[in-house]
């Protein structure tokens, strides 16, 4: 509904004004993690809402704040910077009229994901790691026995001893092939 002056000239819009309100009382509630807020900052620098804030009249200044410094120099990705002497991690996004929305996390607590997921990671290369030597002690002295022992053999028969009872013949496998393929 528009607001008008004595003149008939309109001086504001009712609809906003309650667009607004409704805003700011759905960032006061909104929850983003532990240490997470939203933020609405208007074109002046003023604190227009905030999550778990609660407004009175006046508007706090937010021109200071490091979201509101840095709206011109984001393009894409989080800005990194201090707020209350704790690393933290923003998304801002300038809308339109100048209006800046930030969206803020504690860096630790953005982050912890991240690092749950290199602690899983390093996890699993260890089990792998240990899985894979764990297989080769298994299972390297049988491939490795009978290969050193026709090699011995195979060294002993270019000396020309060829007396020896070449093992693994009853084999299936490519070691098997190997000692018939020797043996005759």
């Amino acid at each position: 509904m528009p607001i008008k002056d004595e003149l008939g000239k309109v001086v504001g819009v009712l609809a906003k004004t309650n667009g607004l309100n409704e805003l700011t009382d759905k960032l006061a509630n909104a929850k983003i993690g532990d240490s997470g807020r939203a933020i609405l900052i208007a074109p002046d620098g003023k604190l227009a809402g905030m999550t778990g804030a609660v407004f009175d009249k006046e508007l706090r200044d937010f021109s200071k704040h490091p979201a509101f410094l840095n709206r011109e120099n984001v393009r894409a990705g989080a800005l990194h910077y201090v707020d209350d002497g704790r690393p933290t991690i923003a998304v801002l996004a300038p809308i339109r009229f100048g209006w800046l929305v930030a969206v803020q996390m504690d860096e630790a607590e953005a982050l912890r994901p991240v690092a749950e997921t290199d602690r899983t990671m390093l996890i699993l290369l260890m089990v792998a790691v240990l899985l894979a030597a764990a297989f080769a002690a298994i299972f390297a002295p049988g491939l490795s026995r009978p290969l050193v022992r026709l090699t011995t053999i195979a060294e002993e028969m270019s000396r020309g001893h060829y007396d020896h009872e070449i093992p693994g013949t009853e084999r299936r496998d490519e070691i098997g092939a190997l000692s018939r393929r020797s043996s005759g």
